[in-house]
């Protein structure tokens, strides 16, 4: 753990400092196609939300422990406070302050920060002393090994970090600020389905990881049985949700703002595939498995940015959130395949690494 801490801590202050020396060069203003007067603004803005998402990274390592101990709930409660004092800081600056983009990144980027590093005193003191990190054990003979899979977990996290974030940048280079809207509350109201979903399935991941360790196959193929069974359900709720989605925007947000139905089709699609491959990628993670999940996000990241692009210019703003569809399918194939092909002890080559 104490290594863990000591390797993420310098590969986050390097990525940093890579980033405080590009992000004066950078035009925040044509790259989210603002009016350029914010440019200044936004130069500040973009530093204080990526010092407080690295800060994220190494912070959140004492949720991985608690993940690890299978005790999931723990954790999800972070993201849950966190989520709640974000909120009341943003409504004090609603009755303190005006209208300010850097006061609410600093509510945003802070809030979980603070949570995180109290969390972490609090547990490190108490439950797990025992595996309280120092300076005194931290030994860089050991950073081969947690590298190997953590550079990648790494590099998976910021692929679909890219994949799943340069939506709203596309739509607002194509079709302006404006045209978020309507693709965020389609976004928000369809992936409440996959928060639900992955709130019931998380503590699988670490009980996988300890099946799998002791060679209990049989648990693992009854609990994957189980969970894939749990997708058809959500299957069936999305399309409910698509049907009456028109009638749920009118009241959660009025008429001022339209969704197109045909939007709210492709995101349920895009939702679906999701849900679908959630089961079969907490496996491969759970087991260690990710080279090919990795080659996929990677892969995934680079061309979802042009295929996206293409598909807006002649289907508008779905064709973005169907650019990313596109981009799940191979990932939505092969990773089932080589979860019936490591649970079958069939797996060479790529597909065990």
């Amino acid at each position: 753990m104490s290594t863990t801490y000591a390797i993420l801590t310098i590969v986050i202050i390097g990525v940093l400092i890579v980033f405080a020396l590009v992000n004066p060069f950078l035009n925040w203003a044509v790259i989210l196609n603002t009016p350029p007067e914010m440019a200044s603004e936004l130069s500040t803005l973009a530093l204080i939300v990526f010092v407080f998402f690295c800060l994220q990274f190494v912070l959140r390592l004492i949720s991985t422990i608690i993940i690890a101990d299978q005790r999931p709930a723990k954790a999800a409660f972070f993201d849950l406070i966190g989520s709640i004092l974000s909120l009341l800081v943003i409504f004090v600056l609603t009755k303190t302050t005006q209208g300010n983009l850097i006061y609410l990144g600093l509510a945003l980027g802070m809030s979980p920060v603070i949570l995180l590093l109290v969390s972490s005193v609090w547990f490190y003191t108490r439950e797990y002393k025992y595996y309280a990190p120092s300076f005194k054990f931290v030994k860089f003979s050991y950073a081969k090994n947690i590298m190997n899979l953590g550079l990648r977990f790494f590099l998976i996290q910021i692929s679909v970090l890219v994949l799943f974030s340069t939506d709203n940048m596309i739509i607002t280079q194509l079709f302006g600020p404006e045209m978020v809207v309507p693709y965020n509350i389609a976004y928000k109201y369809f992936s409440v389905t996959n928060m639900v979903f992955s709130i019931i399935i998380s503590p699988y991941w670490s009980g996988i990881t300890d099946a799998y360790t002791k060679q209990d196959l049989p648990w693992i193929k009854n609990s994957m049985r189980n969970l894939i069974r749990l997708t058809v359900p959500f299957f069936f709720l999305i399309i409910g949700m698509v049907f009456i989605s028109n009638f749920v925007y009118h009241y959660w947000v009025g008429s001022k703002i339209q969704v197109p139905i045909s939007l709210s089709i492709f995101m349920g699609v895009y939702w679906m595939i999701c849900i679908f491959i959630t089961p079969f990628t907490f496996f491969i993670n759970g087991t260690g498995k990710i080279q090919i999940q990795l080659i996929l996000c990677v892969v995934g990241a680079l061309v979802n940015i042009p295929i996206s692009i293409l598909l807006a210019k002649y289907l508008g703003v779905k064709g973005v959130i169907l650019g990313t569809t596109i981009c799940l399918l191979p990932g939505s194939v092969l990773v089932p395949i080589q979860y019936y092909k490591i649970i079958n002890k069939n797996a060479f080559g790529i597909w065990n690494k």
